[in-house]
């Protein structure tokens, strides 16, 4: 996301989320911002966003089988997928970085396992091969859930688009917008606009900011993942 120089240039980070698709999907939030997932039934889709310290990580992921029980956890397949260009449909995705991997639930605790660490991922932005719980008792990486909401879906920005509040039935734009590539949650639309939740990428390790909360026009946002 950028601001135009007429407003300082601010950082948003945001606090993330599980949801997916369609009707009557939920968005889970977490303590942290660079994981956001989306639940609809028994789907569930998500992406991983961070950037800083020398590092850039971005990857979407959705589920290929139902969630099942295994001891503690309820784990369920999914792959996941990155871009190399501007291009976000999946047809278009970088295909010799597609992997697969589990995500693992148990209460509020939730933790994402890949075969293979996606491009620019790892170091700094931790690891994504380490197992939820490791032989000797140890924790792998976890995200904790601080709550959920009514959501519709994830989007890719296509262009360049700006960001607008609406009064009554009016759109008023900002001095903001968002770029090719920012990801975004739909948290509910109509015909033409759609209300995101949006999640800036840059942050620090100590310092996260307050997500962004705007409508788009929908014809600037594009859906990532593979088609049923």
């Amino acid at each position: 996301m950028k601001r135009s120089q007429l407003l300082p240039l601010s950082i948003v980070a945001i606090s993330i989320s599980i949801s997916f698709c369609a009707d009557a999907a939920t968005l889970i939030t977490f303590g942290a911002p660079e994981l956001v997932v989306i639940q609809n039934g028994g789907e569930t889709t998500g992406f991983w966003g961070g950037a800083g310290n020398g590092f850039s990580c971005k990857f979407l992921f959705n589920s290929t089988g139902p969630r099942t029980t295994s001891g503690q956890f309820q784990p369920q397949s999914v792959q996941a997928f990155s871009f190399a260009g501007r291009n976000y449909q999946y047809s278009q995705r970088f295909k010799n970085a597609d992997t697969t991997g589990t995500i693992y639930v148990d209460g509020d605790q939730w933790a994402l396992q890949l075969a293979d660490e996606p491009p620019g991922c790892g170091s700094g932005s931790g690891s994504f091969v380490s197992p939820p719980v490791f032989p000797d008792g140890k924790l792998g990486p976890r995200y904790v859930a601080s709550g959920s909401m009514p959501a519709v879906g994830i989007r890719v920005v296509s262009e360049k688009t700006d960001l607008y509040d609406k009064v009554g039935d009016t759109y008023r734009k900002r001095k903001a917008y968002l770029v090719n590539g920012d990801m975004v949650v739909i948290l509910s639309d109509d015909t033409d606009y759609a209300r995101i939740r949006y999640v800036n990428p840059l942050y620090s390790a100590s310092t996260y900011t307050k997500p962004v909360i705007a409508w788009v026009q929908k014809k600037e946002l594009i859906d990532p993942f593979p088609k049923k």
